[in-house]
């Protein structure tokens, strides 16, 4: 029952990037994981957890501690534990997601979700280009607009790099060869319908590290070969159909490129939110302002991560976040293998990393995909996890 219930954790996951499908604010996959978790409580209560995982939890242990804090600075009129009860939820997603990594397997989490988010993804691309004749990705069927892009955005900048090295290096047969194969070009099609500047920097940014500096993959031709047709597939779709305008894209990266300010409305914008952080910041360097207190002042969020944490919880925050990130990386790095799921994890860490700075998405429930990812490595390195007994 534990595994039907995994699986339906795992198959619902893509809806993430939608805000529907959840109770009480609580998507279907962590209430589908929960449940499992509960199956299995007296297993999980019983592991030892590696020094990475310590150090993510603690992580967040300290930050639902100093939101605790700052609720006596809050700007909020009403006070609320909305954020400090998300915290806590995604710790436990995490140890749930880790947990039923190792207890079933990756294989089994990638092959799953690779399917299910391509099914959703075809659902919702059909959606926007054919229902609605939209010439951008709609989220939101209430509101014909781009709003919620950036979630999606967020999602297959995390989910495309692990499912990349999952299909290249794993054995497969022909036939989940070809179904990945397929699922990898509908995410690399809504990766560039989606339009997302920053969806592009981290998938470059985060793909030319990996292969520079943690890998010895020697492509061959038949490898760009394949390469070369999956990816043609979407490209050719998206620059041969009329629906899709994409010159507004065009002239945003043109002018980033450019470094042309004044032409890229998002840029200017993100300017000023830089500006205004400083003052802020400055106001208070050690403590910040308060949790989400930005968001109450301007009434806009900082569209980075980095910068989010530097304002609202000051050069203390700021240490914890980046400590977190530099240990993880260190312990990661010692734990290099030639096996697949090193790529796959530390793509997809260094893609989170790299999106950060367009987004405010480390307390996102997406995020706690990758943070598990890294937790199951770091256990599948130190022992392997077939030998745990675990309860069924």
């Amino acid at each position: 029952m534990s595994k039907l219930l995994w699986i339906l954790s795992i198959v619902t996951l893509p809806l993430l990037m939608v805000k529907y499908y959840r109770f009480a604010e609580i998507p279907a996959t962590h209430l589908f994981l929960l449940a499992a978790g509960l199956m299995n409580i007296g297993t999980i209560l019983k592991l030892k957890s590696g020094k990475i995982e310590k150090v993510i939890y603690s992580t967040f242990i300290l930050f639902i501690v100093i939101a605790f804090f700052d609720l006596i600075r809050t700007k909020q009129t009403n006070i609320d534990f909305i954020f400090e009860f998300k915290l806590i939820v995604l710790l436990i997603t995490i140890k749930l997601y880790s947990f039923f990594m190792s207890k079933f397997g990756i294989n089994l989490f990638i092959k799953w979700l690779s399917v299910s988010s391509g099914i959703i993804l075809l659902g919702l691309l059909f959606r926007s280009l054919f229902i609605f004749k939209a010439p951008f990705f709609v989220l939101d069927a209430e509101i014909i607009t781009e709003s919620g892009k950036n979630q999606a955005a967020f999602y297959l900048a995390l989910t495309i790099p692990f499912m990349f090295w999952y299909f290249k290096k794993q054995l497969m047969s022909t036939i989940w060869k070809v179904v990945l194969g397929c699922t990898l070009a509908v995410h690399l099609f809504a990766a560039i319908y989606v339009q997302s500047k920053g969806l592009l920097l981290a998938l470059i940014i985060s793909f030319g590290i990996t292969i520079l500096f943690y890998t010895n993959v020697k492509f061959k031709l038949t490898d760009l070969l394949k390469l070369g047709i999956v990816s043609l597939i979407p490209f050719y779709f998206i620059f041969s159909n009329e629906i899709i305008d994409l010159q507004g894209f065009k002239s945003d990266i043109n002018s980033l490129l450019n470094q042309d300010v004044a032409d890229n409305n998002s840029s200017e914008e993100r300017l000023g939110l830089l500006s205004k952080s400083y003052n802020h910041f400055s106001e208070n360097p050690f403590l910040g302002i308060g949790t989400n207190n930005f968001a109450q002042i301007e009434q806009k969020a900082t569209h980075n991560n980095y910068l989010q944490i530097l304002t609202e919880n000051g050069l203390i925050g700021f240490m914890i976040f980046i400590g977190y990130l530099i240990f993880s990386h260190r312990k990661l790095v010692k734990l290099k293998s030639k096996s697949v799921n090193f790529l796959l994890v530390i793509n997809s860490f260094w893609a989170l990393t790299i999106y950060l700075f367009v987004i405010n998405g480390f307390f996102n429930a997406i995020t706690t995909i990758v943070l598990a990812l890294i937790i199951f490595y770091e256990k599948s390195v130190n022992y392997s996890v077939k030998t745990i007994e675990y309860e069924s």
